[in-house]
């Protein structure tokens, strides 16, 4: 629920030059959005993610745009509370998302 994108989200490299960019909470109008978080997320961090060039940056939603963490990988799955990445073929690494609970 508090994440950038759906949960399952997948994302492979495919040497595509566009950026895609999201912000939490993923099912809320960007209208809207500071507020949902605020409501049904109390206490987490509020997140943007951008997919480039197989790169998945997640930075703050403030405005500033801070990094929190960068990862690279052919394919990157973003779960409710992890981010999957594979590095090679089959071989996935774990690492906790900043926005689960802690």
């Amino acid at each position: 629920m508090c994440g950038p994108v759906s949960p399952g989200t997948t994302f492979v490299s495919n040497n595509d030059k566009q950026v895609q960019e999201f912000e939490s909470p993923w099912w809320s109008p960007p209208s809207t959005a500071a507020q949902a978080f605020a409501y049904v997320c109390p206490g987490r961090v509020r997140t943007r993610i951008a997919w480039h060039e197989g790169t998945l940056a997640v930075s703050h939603a403030d405005g500033l745009k801070r990094l929190l963490v960068s990862y690279k990988g052919r394919s990157i799955v973003v779960k409710s509370d992890r981010i999957l990445l594979e590095k090679h073929v089959d071989i996935w690494t774990s690492k906790s998302a900043p926005w689960a609970v802690r």
